[in-house]
């Protein structure tokens, strides 16, 4: 299926989801992050030390990420995941040192949370109304479709965009990417079914994100679940952006990576 075809939907709201994930697919400082960070005076063992940064940040904000999308609505939650992306990115694209790279971090964290805490159910809510609840899997799928063939398609521009201008190009892209995705959030529609919960009062919200990190510790098989996701997390971030260091060492051209 092409992607042009993949974008549209019969409900504004499943075709404003399809557009959003396109423009955070064209991650185009992704295939020189490592180059970038170097250029900015980091060493590898700072660049492993913001994945783990960001693993935790996303970790952390998870369970609140969830309350916090029953509490305000799935589409302001939405917004503010969108905001957050935007306004990390923005502070890699001006960031000069470690410090505000780990700023950049936590942002893209608590963005990254907040979106996959709300996102699935935020088209599930909407498919529900339409009464289209059986095309969720189909929905899902043609939303991993768009942010693969996006990537794939972005990837190889990342080396051509460093050649003809600066690495730090690539995230003023990036975040531009992002501010339309931002933009685009703003014009959903809040699902009805998620208007018509029960309201309960932020204190007990706040006390299900307490049990909820609670029982994290005190559940083994939820301890061992969250510790291999933060590994799971860690390790392929450092294999995908580790293997850039050996195209370095090898004399590879930066405007080659991402091919």
């Amino acid at each position: 299926m092409k992607l042009p075809i993949l974008l549209f939907d019969q409900n504004k709201n499943i075709t404003g989801i399809y557009f959003l994930v396109f423009f955070q697919a064209i991650l185009v400082y992704g295939p020189v992050v490592v180059p970038f960070y170097i250029s900015n005076g980091l060493n590898y063992g700072q660049i492993l030390q913001l994945q783990a940064i960001f693993a935790l940040s996303a970790f952390l904000f998870e369970i609140p990420s969830g309350i916090f999308s029953d509490l305000i609505g799935r589409k302001k939650t939405l917004v503010i995941s969108c905001f957050f992306s935007f306004l990390g990115y923005f502070v890699a694209f001006v960031g000069i040192d470690y410090w505000h790279f780990i700023i950049f971090q936590l942002l893209a964290g608590i963005g990254v949370s907040f979106q996959s805490g709300t996102f699935s159910a935020y088209i599930y809510d909407h498919l529900l109304v339409d009464g289209r609840e059986n095309e969720s899997k189909q929905i899902f799928a043609n939303v991993s479709r768009i942010m693969l063939i996006t990537g794939i398609i972005i990837s190889p521009f990342a080396g051509l965009i460093v050649k003809i201008s600066s690495l730090r190009t690539t995230l003023l892209i990036t975040s531009i990417s992002y501010s339309f995705a931002f933009c685009i959030s703003l014009f959903f529609d809040e699902p009805i079914s998620s208007k018509t919960k029960e309201v309960t009062t932020v204190r007990s919200y706040l006390t299900k994100a307490k049990n909820g990190f609670l029982n994290i510790f005190r559940v083994k098989v939820l301890k061992y679940i969250t510790l291999e996701y933060l590994g799971f997390v860690i390790i392929m971030s450092a294999i995908l952006e580790f293997i850039q260091p050996f195209l370095i060492y090898g004399g590879l051209p930066t405007e080659y990576f991402g091919i």
